[in-house]
């Protein structure tokens, strides 16, 4: 293939995928799956006990809220998405998803939400000098929607 078909596949791809309504609400979830949460915290424990995790290997992709709940399953940036859309839906704030170093790759994905670092375990600590990407709510569809058009190019 050469390279102009390459690139004309890859715009369509994140095109049509950057368009999906699933993906333009990738916060929504059927409210009635999960309890209401006093604390963050609660909602962290709340995941640990309900999702499971499950390494994403070679074709990781990010899901929508609803797919993990759906599947009561994912790894880190699948478990930090779902928790970005509780926090959302219950307090109506706006976190951002952090994606911490582990060497020169990616080694965990957590939830920043004001000065607070938070996942599965409740609230934790992360050096900032270990943050090698930060994608804010709103940047969220681009995120997912990019990880699905290199998930359907493989």
């Amino acid at each position: 293939m050469n390279i102009y078909k390459f690139a004309i596949l890859c715009l369509f791809l994140l095109l049509s995928c950057a368009f999906d309504p699933s993906i333009q609400t990738w916060y929504e979830y059927e409210e009635s799956k999960i309890p209401s949460f006093d604390k963050i915290e609660d909602a962290c424990y709340w995941l640990y006990d309900n999702i499971s995790y499950k390494s994403g290997g070679e074709s990781d992709f990010f899901r929508t809220a609803d797919e993990i709940l759906e599947l009561k399953e994912g790894d880190c940036e699948d478990i930090a998405i779902l928790l970005m859309a509780i926090i959302y839906k219950q307090y109506r704030k706006k976190a951002t998803c952090i994606f911490v170093k582990e060497g020169n790759n990616v080694g965990h994905v957590v939830v920043k939400l004001n000065s607070y670092y938070y996942d599965t375990r409740g609230k934790i600590e992360i050096d900032n000098s270990k943050i090698k990407l930060s994608v804010p709510f709103d940047n969220m569809t681009l995120l997912i929607s990019t990880t699905l058009a290199y998930k359907y190019m493989k």
